[in-house]
């Protein structure tokens, strides 16, 4: 994760004044696009209710209000630290090392978003004379939030720079100085344009900001696209903002906010707490029964909130203080929490499945429909895993809950439990677009937190609002990167190279499957899931459908092999996430995650060899 920098500016008054009275005014912009959206969408599905007719103009005003939530919220992700960034090698640097390296990486951010933000500004400028199909405005207004976005990431670098101390600030800066002097000199001097050295000097700098300066990934992707269009001149530099703008211009990601929204609204209004109740009720006395219902509750939650770092918080501050109590190791209980959340990378609704939907031609019903069944056989896997373990280092138990204790528990999380059946059964039965589905279960959630168990009121749910805002900014700002850095590797080749090289292994499509696992699971714990998805996605898929993999299947195991990548110990962001909401040291975890990951690798290869494990379920439910 980014941090925020050390405080030492000449006026820090006078500059964090300023940063608040902006994050005010930011606050209310993303909550308002947000409940815009949500306004738009279940509007729609009420008026159409109603009256059998829709609004034909929602589509394109939820994706106007989606990119001022994609490049403002991001921004402020990046200013409140929460901006996805790998800082594994930069935190084994000495202390001063690790200033300069981080206000250098402040620096990057401030030069990609100023030199992002001009070259957005001619794309802007194209497209003030196309409008709209069915609002009376030029889309000239769908860039307008990116070049605000990326004018902000330079105004937020800078107030960054300016909490830090004068010397690390200044020795960064003259170091990026150097730097930026070296790429014009060589370029001068060696004349590369048409060689093979732009895609070299693009991997070069992925990898030193990505692991040495602790940049975000979503700057260092359309960095290097930046630094490799100069280098190559395959194309101007105006399409890398033009390839952020079509990325997230999707109908499919529409719904990945509300989902988020969901998500926080289910943890703040107390619904994952009920659910964990009534899952603990019955078997919650079983040995090591609270890891067991860890694993289930995980079921249960990732079919709600659809992120992956929101299961991790719902469940992990859920069950944390029980698991203490009860005598359990809390480092076991994070190794299991992290395992169990790698299972539900593939239950609907899932955020890495609407992505692989939005960039594929497959169905979401059917990617939703084919994730249910290895979910189930990872779990069976850890459960099993766990029983073994219990009872070998003999874990506690709890009490048994009596039929009063089952029955009140039952009857209070059956409303939370109906909200995945009607998003899967509404997008399944082709009822409700996977946008008006999340957005009815933000509705429905909203009403039960508030009417029926009366935890959210007006100032948190504005709250929910704005946070979920900024998570979504976070995770789309890196889809819109992603797909900036995935074009820039189509331009380059890539995908015909890796189509070479891989063919070679035809002869033998297991080779290939293991190949990819290997691949998805490094580049996972490196990019963490939706860049590592969106690069890699498009270059395997259509290799893997010449080998004769059905791409349902195919699709399930990229994304669980992503999923193993971002929790490995040491390097995966997830681990950290899960350490930091259990509140126990990566050392202690790693040992026991260790040992779980074996199993996840067994569910994985079941899933990757047995088909039907991916397919029975899609093959009698959409015949």
């Amino acid at each position: 994760m980014t941090t925020t920098g050390l405080q030492g500016s000449a006026n820090p008054n006078a500059t964090s004044a300023v940063e608040r009275w902006m994050m005010l005014v930011l606050n209310w912009i993303l909550g308002l696009a947000m409940l815009a959206e949500l306004v738009i969408m279940f509007g729609n599905i009420v008026l159409r209710a109603l009256t059998g007719t829709s609004w034909v103009w929602n589509q394109e005003a939820g994706q106007l209000a989606l990119t001022v939530i994609t490049f403002i919220g991001g921004a402020m992700a990046y200013s409140r630290g929460e901006q996805m960034a790998v800082c594994t090698v930069l935190r084994k640097l000495p202390q001063s090392w690790q200033r300069v390296l981080e206000a250098m990486g402040d620096w990057v951010v401030a030069g990609t978003g100023l030199l992002a933000g001009i070259l957005a500004l001619s794309v802007l400028e194209r497209r003030r004379e196309e409008f709209f199909l069915t609002l009376p405005i030029s889309q000239a207004w769908f860039i307008v939030p990116m070049v605000a976005g990326m004018l902000l990431l330079v105004l937020f670098a800078l107030f960054r720079l300016s909490r830090q101390q004068r010397h690390p600030v200044i020795t960064s800066g003259l170091g990026t100085f150097v730097v930026c002097a070296i790429f014009f000199a060589l370029d001068f001097y060696l004349a590369f344009p048409g060689t093979p050295v732009g895609m070299l000097w693009m991997v070069f700098i992925f990898l030193a900001f990505l692991l040495l300066s602790g940049v975000p990934i979503g700057f260092v992707l359309p960095l290097c696209s930046m630094v490799y269009l100069y280098y190559s001149e395959r194309a101007p530099l105006e399409a890398v903002p033009q390839n952020m703008f079509g990325g997230i211009i999707s109908v499919v990601l529409l719904a990945i906010p509300f989902f988020i929204l969901a998500g926080y609204i289910m943890t703040e209004g107390g619904i994952s707490r009920r659910l964990a109740d009534f899952v603990n009720s019955f078997f919650g006395h079983l040995r090591g029964g609270l890891l067991q219902v860890t694993v289930i509750c995980m079921f249960i939650v990732s079919g709600l909130s659809g992120s992956k770092m929101a299961d991790v918080a719902a469940v992990g501050l859920t069950l944390k203080e029980m698991v203490r109590r009860s005598g359990y190791n809390p480092a076991e209980f994070t190794a299991v929490l992290a395992s169990a959340t790698i299972m539900g990378e593939t239950i609907p609704p899932s955020i890495i499945i609407l992505i692989m939907g939005s960039i594929t031609s497959l169905s979401i019903g059917a990617l939703f429909l084919a994730g249910i069944m290895p979910a189930m056989v990872i779990g069976f896997c850890l459960m099993l895993a766990i029983y073994l373990r219990a009872r070998y280092y003999n874990m506690p138990t709890g009490t048994r809950g009596n039929w009063r204790q089952m029955a009140l528990g039952t009857l209070t999380a059956l409303p939370a439990l109906a909200i995945p059946a009607c998003l899967i059964g509404g997008i399944v039965a082709g009822f409700a677009t996977p946008t008006e589905a999340s957005s009815t279960a933000v509705v429905y959630s909203l009403g039960l937190a508030c009417l029926a168990y009366r935890e959210i009121n007006i100032r948190s749910f504005w709250r929910v609002l704005i946070d979920s805002s900024v998570k979504s900014g976070m995770i789309l700002f890196i889809v819109s990167a992603a797909s900036a850095f995935s074009w820039s590797l189509t331009v380059a080749n890539l995908p015909h190279a890796v189509a070479e090289m891989l063919l070679g292994l035809a002869y033998a499509p297991w080779l290939f499957m293991l190949g990819t696992i290997f691949t998805l699971v490094i580049m996972g714990a490196l990019l963490e899931g939706v860049p590592a998805v969106m690069i890699f996605a498009p270059l395997l898929m259509p290799i893997a459908q010449k080998m004769g993999f059905h791409l349902l299947q195919y699709s399930m195991v990229l994304i669980i092999a992503m999923g193993l990548g971002t929790f490995l110990p040491g390097i995966g962001i997830g681990m950290y996430v899960a350490c930091a909401v259990t509140d126990v040291t990566m050392e202690d975890v790693t040992k026991r995650m260790l040992q779980y990951i074996v199993v996840v690798v067994i569910g994985l290869l079941l899933v990757a060899f047995v088909p039907a494990i991916c397919l029975t379920l899609p093959n009698l439910l959409l015949k």
